[in-house]
């Protein structure tokens, strides 16, 4: 039986509500009968890409209630580890599927580029072409002829995956995407950054490199010290009046500490709670990161001693960080002693 498919491209990291609205239009300007997301296994150009398990779960769960929306797994099922060019894909499909016609969809930044496509000549007599137009993006109309491309009269949302990544927002991803994304951790970066201003964003990094650092050399998990250490300042700068109420509400027993200790009380509130943390080391070193404790786990001393020693603090913390480096449980004392120092001379009683 023949078939008129539209293949839709992309790395999907993640898949957004601009992809199903792209996806849409095309099927019904064009009058196919289906679309089928070509995940790219190794996308060539882009690096620290979510894993494809992930980008294809997310993927799933993103089309699950389009019944004319397939996934089409040519590229992910591949075993060489090479990048895959659109020419041998097209032509993969075309030997499996000998009536069905394929029209590949791209966006204008592709077609600017499709000049530079493996074997393109080749490529645009096997199928056909169509561009999706996007806000303020001149488009290539030397390509479009050459290569006989449909523009589409598309004006939609104007969504990126760069942009999610960048700066979380879960208003643009599917509901089920999203309660993945919260659930395997993912884009922790982008999230954080609706919690706080870029200098704290920087602050956390830096915390959250040495933490990892610390963390491998003391023979501890560095990816769970990672995602403790990116997290352990996500309530400092919250309103008062708001960190107050959630002290009285969940944290009642410790409201008559220094209301400068809340954030930690309130950080370990808003791991559960927002970023679903179900860890309790995770949850320990976020909720003991300020003023610490008399029982003091793995996790808890390096945040704490990350936190306090980051290269970013404005002085030369290099000997305290070998020292944690080469013995946590040492480092820490010394931490938290010199901490202990430096808050008696700015008067501080935590």
């Amino acid at each position: 039986m023949s078939k008129n498919v539209i293949l839709f491209g992309g790395t999907f990291d993640p898949i957004h509500n601009g992809h199903l609205t792209i996806a849409s239009h095309a099927l019904n300007e064009l009058k196919q009968d289906e679309v089928w997301f070509l995940i790219a296994k190794k996308p060539r150009w882009k690096r620290g890409v979510t894993p494809t398990s992930k980008r294809l779960k997310m993927l799933e769960l993103g089309i699950c209630d389009e019944p004319l929306f397939k996934i089409c797994r040519y590229e992910i099922d591949q075993p060489s580890a090479k990048v895959n060019y659109t020419i041998d894909t097209v032509k993969a499909l075309k030997k499996l599927y000998p009536d069905f016609n394929f029209t590949y969809l791209i966006g204008a930044d592709q077609l600017d580029k499709l000049h530079l496509w493996k074997e393109i000549v080749e490529l645009s007599n096997l199928i056909s072409f169509a561009c999706i137009k996007r806000p303020n993006y001149k488009l290539n109309m030397r390509n479009a002829i050459n290569y006989n491309v449909v523009i589409l009269n598309y004006e939609g949302p104007n969504i990126s995956s760069s942009d999610i990544r960048q700066q979380y927002d879960k208003d643009k991803v599917p509901l089920l995407v999203h309660q993945y994304i919260i659930n395997h951790y993912l884009f922790i970066e982008a999230r954080i950054k609706n919690y706080m201003s870029m200098d704290r964003v920087l602050h956390t990094m830096s915390v959250a490199k040495l933490a990892k650092r610390i963390a491998k050399a003391n023979n501890y998990d560095p990816n769970k010290a990672y995602l403790a250490a990116m997290l352990h300042d996500i309530a400092k700068e919250i309103n008062e009046d708001v960190l107050t109420k959630i002290m009285e509400e969940s944290y009642p027993d410790y409201v008559n500490e220094p209301v400068a200790t809340y954030h930690q009380y309130v950080g370990e509130y808003l791991a559960i709670n927002e970023f679903m943390i179900k860890d309790e080391e995770i949850l320990s070193s976020i909720r003991k990161h300020c003023t610490a404790s008399k029982d003091m786990s793995t996790l808890d001393k390096i945040i704490y001693c990350a936190d306090k020693i980051e290269p970013t603090r404005g002085y030369d913390s290099s000997d305290l960080i070998n020292e944690c480096l080469n013995d946590i449980d040492l480092g820490y004392e010394i931490v938290f002693k010199e901490n202990l120092e430096y808050l008696s001379n700015i008067n501080r009683n935590y």
